[in-house]
């Protein structure tokens, strides 16, 4: 009788398995942002930039993001490289302004001019080495720019021992709501950075130390960020269709014999997430402006 059943077995084994949750990387592997980009249908302005950096989440309310390079060429865009990362603890904010401390991370195209750290890694974009008085101004006639001295508000933060700690070892300046993209807004968020991290943030992007630095030693002066959900940043046609949902009916109790395989597939699917994670968790250490799990965020 047992062998009679292992087909069925099989595929029982095989729907579980299928059914694993997927990282962010693997969710966007259909949509490939460069081609997107050659093909007109980012809805944002990048301006004939000569790279273009993209971090797309799926959803609202998703921080996972996967953040893709496109480098120009004489016929369009092409990929130079992926990684995933992480947006603001509440993920992306819908177009427009977002508010201090909300937890969002702005979504549109920025341009990238500024960069930070504890030494240029060999970037064209404006650097600062960072020095125990390195600041970012939280308002007041600092408001979202970097200066030197002792804060004058609050909410200043402090670049230094931010670097010391892992998340400013490198980062580049995100021009939102700040010159030369945006006047700057009083309490419509500052210090929006992409920088070293490995969990979801106050609302910069967080992603390995490798890949800021590469980032950086290929980016001049005009390169763009574009951020946001993929549904927010791509045209229709690169949009998911969206899966109602299966109709509802009284659950069926699995035959004794089914039950053997469901436990070993749900036990697989713990390992392949467990698995994922160790292959996509990027190195690096929270920060003062990252959540930490399970704990109500700071002020800044």
């Amino acid at each position: 009788m047992i062998l009679r059943r292992i087909p069925t077995l099989t595929a029982v084994l095989l729907a579980v398995i299928a059914s694993c949750p997927v990282s962010a990387a693997e969710a966007a592997s259909d949509i490939n942002p460069c081609e997107q980009l050659n093909a007109k249908q980012v809805k944002y302005p990048t301006n004939g930039a000569g790279r273009v950096t993209f971090a797309i989440a799926e959803a609202y309310n998703d921080s996972r993001v996967v953040v893709t390079s496109c480098v120009k060429n004489a016929t369009g865009y092409d990929q130079e490289w992926q990684a995933t990362g992480h947006t603001g603890s509440s993920g992306f904010g819908r177009p427009g302004l977002i508010q201090d401390d909300s937890l969002l991370t702005p979504t549109g195209s920025f341009t990238l001019t500024e960069a930070f750290g504890r030494e240029n890694p060999g970037t064209k974009l404006q650097y600062r080495t960072l020095n125990p008085n390195s600041r970012w101004g939280a308002d007041g006639p600092n408001h979202n720019q970097y200066f030197e001295g002792q804060s004058t508000s609050r909410n200043d933060e402090n670049l230094w021992e931010m670097m010391k700690s892992g998340d400013y070892e490198q980062a580049a300046v995100i021009n939102y709501n700040r010159p030369p993209d945006m006047t700057p807004t009083a309490n419509a968020s500052y210090a929006i950075f992409l920088h070293v991290g490995k969990a979801a943030t106050w609302g910069c992007i967080a992603t390995d130390l490798n890949t800021v630095t590469r980032l950086l030693r290929t980016a001049v002066p005009g390169d763009r960020m574009v951020m946001g959900v993929n549904s927010e940043i791509f045209g229709t046609s690169a949009a998911r269709p969206i899966v109602p949902p299966p109709t509802v009916q009284s659950p069926v109790p699995p035959p004794m014999v089914l039950l053997a395989p469901l436990a070993l597939g749900a036990a697989l699917c713990i390992w392949l997430a467990r698995s994922r994670s160790r292959r996509t968790t990027a190195p690096g250490s929270t920060r003062r402006r990252t959540v930490p799990k399970g704990e109500p965020p700071a002020p800044h």
